[in-house]
């Protein structure tokens, strides 16, 4: 948290000053000769190199970030993939499981029994249930 935010006043930062020199440039316009190799030279106004400037920063920026992008979505593809594999084994295992089970079995647990009574008792047996005494 305190990473992000440090980074989030930096852009801030980063913005705010090409702000300014951007007003600068409006208010002051100054040309630059900027040289390249092999004796060439080319005179671009300052607004136009600073917004050449942060555009190759933001690219750069972008570059730097592309492999985080690409792990994430390679590792969420990977967890995608391994959970289908996994759901598939599950599937494949109840199905087996519910077709080794005899049929008969699943009509007997699917309805309540009817007609069961208590069995009887035999005359004289004295069978009572055991009260606890306080």
């Amino acid at each position: 948290m305190k990473m992000r935010l440090v980074q989030f006043f930096q852009v801030v930062l980063l913005l705010a000053l090409a702000a300014y020199v951007m007003l600068v440039q409006l208010e002051n316009p100054l040309l630059l000769r900027l040289p390249f190799p092999g004796a060439n030279e080319a005179e671009l106004p300052l607004g136009l190199v600073l917004a050449l400037a942060l555009l190759v920063g933001a690219l750069y920026a972008s570059l730097l970030y592309t492999p985080k992008f690409v792990q994430n979505a390679l590792r969420h593809q990977r967890e995608a993939r391994e959970r289908r594999a996994l759901e598939a084994k599950l599937s494949t295992t109840l199905q087996a499981k519910l077709a080794a089970t005899p049929v008969g079995q699943w009509a007997e647990d699917a309805q309540p029994d009817e007609g069961l009574t208590e069995p009887p008792e035999a005359p004289g047996s004295g069978f009572a249930p055991a009260r606890s005494e306080p």
